[in-house]
């Protein structure tokens, strides 16, 4: 039985989505986060990383400079610096028609360092003044880490002390009569996590690709069979001046299959199965991903010679497990993880309170049959 084609890959975007805001940008905001709200630090841990670690030792040692030295005339000097870098590796594989189709990878160190002048009451956190962002050196030299990130906090210092003057000439012309400072004390926090790095021999996965999208071949019926990867590992550091420092690294493996057919009425027919883990080691092997794929071309194929449905069907549906992982991550799953309001109005009419009904609206409670029953039968001898 065949009904409206649904767009997978939508689903998977979102759910792809949902984890790479936990992976890349959110971290940088969650490192400041518990960095000013934990406890006290543990200082020996700190100094056993920064030993084998170049970046986090560059990033301390120049911060401890910039603390100490770091002064302009007519430029108060800061009273807050912080660092942050994330370290991102990535390895994208394409493969169609069993031939390579694209191939790609990366790695880069990405900087963004803020200095604050002023106090906590009022400081220059504002327009230019918050921050500046740059590329840093791949290698783990010291001097060349070292200088970017001098360079870097040079121009946010100066930056800063722009803003600041800017701010208080804007102050000015209001008055403000429940003032809230602009940044809060917090104790430090340090903690140390492992490293990431890609772990996974991209040869021998590409071969697994270009096998698995040759299955096609044998199945004349399915129009495209498309096979790809995404292996990201993401290590963030953060560091600042009232002595927090954070390192922790995250990865991400992902594999996709996506095959499409055409059905003789000319509804088009997709399937997009895929698999998402945290470590290299959960990823299946080259058999069952070759499985997989052939799977889903059978699939496609039962698709493609089912039946239409012709009336409209309002109901209860029975969803195969990877389906309803789907549907829960879509309507549930990222509302829970983003924990605001403003996600729900682009997932349609949906409602979730805690100890109430989640309900939508064409699916909303009516009275049982035998009540409804009974309701219009002494309706009828009032009348």
């Amino acid at each position: 039985m065949r009904s409206a084609p649904r767009k997978a890959s939508s689903l998977r975007a979102l759910a792809t989505g949902a984890l790479l805001v936990l992976l890349c940008a959110p971290l940088f905001a969650a490192d400041e986060h518990a960095a000013r709200t934990q406890p006290a630090p543990q200082v020996k841990v700190v100094k056993d990383a920064a030993a084998s670690d170049p970046l986090l030792q560059a990033m301390l040692a120049e911060l401890q400079r910039s603390k100490a030295q770091l002064k302009m005339e007519n430029v108060p000097a800061p009273y807050y610096i912080d660092y942050r870098v994330s370290e991102l590796e990535e390895y994208a594989a394409d493969a169609i028609f069993g031939a390579l189709r694209n191939e790609q990878r990366l790695r880069v160190r990405l900087l963004r360092a803020v200095v604050r002048v002023g106090d906590y009451q009022q400081d220059s956190y504002f327009q230019q003044g918050q921050g500046m962002s740059d590329v840093m050196p791949l290698d783990d030299d010291p001097v060349a880490l070292r200088h970017q990130l001098w360079l870097a906090t040079d121009q946010a210092y100066k930056n800063a002390g722009e803003a600041l003057t800017a701010k208080q000439a804007l102050l000015k012309q209001y008055t403000v009569e429940h003032p809230v400072d602009d940044f809060a004390r917090a104790p430090a926090l340090q903690f140390i996590g492992p490293l990431v790095r890609l772990d996974a021999a991209p040869e021998r996965w590409r071969d697994i690709l270009i096998a698995a999208s040759a299955l096609y071949r044998n199945y004349p019926q399915v129009e495209s069979l498309d096979a790809s990867l995404r292996f990201t590992t993401s290590n963030q550091y953060f560091v600042n001046s009232e002595g927090s420092v954070t390192r922790r690294g995250q990865s991400l493996y992902q594999l996709n299959l996506t095959g499409a057919a055409q059905a003789p009425d000319g509804m088009r027919l997709e399937r997009s199965p895929y698999t998402m883990v945290a470590a290299s080691s959960e990823l299946p092997t080259a058999e069952q991903f070759t499985a997989d794929a052939a799977k889903m071309l059978e699939t496609l194929v039962r698709l493609r010679q089912a039946s239409m449905v012709e009336e409209e069907y309002r109901g209860p549906v029975l969803f195969a497990p990877d389906a309803a992982s789907d549907v829960i991550s879509m309507l549930i799953g990222a509302i829970i993880l983003v924990g605001t309001g403003k996600l729900m109005d682009a997932l349609g009419p949906l409602e979730l309170k805690i100890e109430e009904d989640i309900l939508i609206k064409p699916f909303e409670k009516t009275a049982p049959p035998r009540e409804a029953a009974t309701g219009t039968k002494t309706a009828e001898k009032k009348n």
